[in-house]
């Protein structure tokens, strides 16, 4: 028998792997196997990674996370007055998928002993859709401590509550001896219970200075109002002016006055009962470049010009960075016809205006519009000499463009000789496009 022939191999001749018997199949399964090792754990830290993101946005804010609605505001303070909470905050940093349309207040007694949701006061849309995030409620019993939370509110719901702050409201004094004291430049809420309820605040001032003192009443229903400022011996010194150069939401108290270090009233009463809240503001008068009163970009700044003396008010702006800004007359008594002299730090003069044209009394306001490089300006504001100023006391409506109303009767004043309080306000303006793509 011839036995099978053999198939040899040179010795430098290497048979590939492949072709060995069986040797496809075990290749095959070891990368089989590794490729599911590297899925398995690319997998798991996929796994891990998506849950700790959605644990971070939970734990972060778990309301806006899930729902798109804003995240909790800040409650800054919390003041209160006769049977009134009157609430200041911070818009949440989280808005939600939408813009903020509402902001809700409640309130439940400090000494509760069961919190749950359903046992506070909700009192909703407490905020008109511009102005300062602050609201007064009523419907709390004067000296009762209450907790109090914010929230706000857009399309897609109900925002994250705030934390608490404490207030307890308490009637206001009816007369001097009985008088609130107040902190100026806090919001003071307060209640008329009637027709012949009056309320009296109190306030000292350590250095002389000028004071703005007005109220407001659009958040909790209109309440017109009207008082007085008295010195510490009773005597009126000032009425409510009635000016509405200055009025910014009808027909509100406003006194504005510029008052020596010591103690002062203010008297408050209106014709029917509602709800109000008290504003000081402070207004110091900068006599020149070198105790100039700071202006903020993006706010408002109050001055007191007194004509007959020959008034000049000085002013400060530090821009850290390039801007194009716009300084304007925001409000002014009626009559007032300042002129604004814009120098930069070494007193050069930058620009120089008067009267802007603009439509009603803001035409005898000074309008400023430039671009200004990072540094320190100083804007001087001085009453125009010897000019009058027509002043509008009847309007009927019309229908064309620029003014809803027309002035059926004036009143010529000397501008001269007419001082009074004004508002600055210092706002930053786009700069244009230079394309389609990029205008603005």
């Amino acid at each position: 028998m011839v036995p099978p022939e053999r198939t040899s191999v040179a010795a430098d001749t290497e048979m590939p792997l492949s072709a060995m018997p069986g040797a496809r199949i075990r290749i095959r399964r070891r990368t089989a196997t590794r490729m599911s090792t590297v899925i398995d754990r690319l997998g798991l830290l996929l796994l891990v990674a998506l849950g700790l993101m959605l644990l971070l946005s939970l734990t972060a804010d778990p309301v806006s996370a899930q729902s798109g609605t804003p995240s909790a505001p800040t409650l800054d303070a919390v003041s209160a007055g006769d049977g009134v909470l009157n609430a200041e905050w911070t818009a949440p940093s989280n808005t939600g998928s939408s813009a903020i349309t509402a902001y809700d207040i409640r309130f439940i007694e400090s000494s509760a002993s069961d919190k749950a949701d359903e046992h506070w006061t909700v009192v909703e849309d407490v905020w008109a859709l511009s102005g300062e995030l602050e609201a007064t409620v009523r419907g709390a019993d004067n000296g009762v401590q209450y907790d109090v939370q914010v929230r706000a509110v857009n399309s897609r719901g109900n925002g994250a509550w705030s934390s608490k702050v404490n207030g307890t409201p308490a009637d206001h004094g009816g007369n001097r001896n009985s008088a609130t004291a107040i902190e100026l430049q806090s919001p003071t809420p307060g209640l008329i219970s009637s027709g012949s309820d009056t309320d009296y605040f109190r306030f000292t001032l350590s250095e002389p200075t000028g004071v703005f003192i007005y109220t407001t009443s659009y958040y909790s229903g209109f309440l017109p109002t009207t008082g007085d400022l008295r010195n510490s011996g009773g005597a009126v010194i000032k009425s409510d002016d009635g000016d509405s150069g200055m009025r910014q939401h009808g027909d509100q108290l406003f006194i504005w006055d510029s008052l020596s270090a010591g103690t002062y009233y203010v008297s408050v009463e209106a014709p029917q009962s509602g709800a109000y809240t008290l504003h000081t503001q402070l207004v110091p008068d900068g006599t020149s470049v070198d105790d100039a009163v700071d202006l903020t970009l993006g706010g408002v700044t109050g001055g007191i010009l007194d004509t007959a003396s020959g008034d000049e008010d000085f002013f400060r702006l530090h821009l850290t960075q390039q801007a194009d800004v716009v300084i304007r007359i925001e409000r002014a008594n009626e009559g007032l016809d300042p002129i604004a002299t814009l120098t930069d730090e070494g007193g050069n003069v930058i620009a120089v205006h008067d009267d802007s044209y603009l439509e009603g009394d803001r035409g005898k306001h000074f309008i400023i519009n430039r671009g200004l490089d990072a540094g320190v300006y100083y804007l001087k504001v001085n009453a125009a000499p010897e000019s009058t100023y027509e002043v509008c006391r009847g309007f009927v409506p019309r229908l064309r463009l620029r003014s809803f109303v027309d002035c059926i009767d004036t009143e010529t004043k000397d501008a001269a000789t007419t001082g009074g309080p004004y508002l600055i306000g210092v706002h930053e303006t786009p700069r244009s496009g230079s394309s389609i793509s990029s205008a603005r």
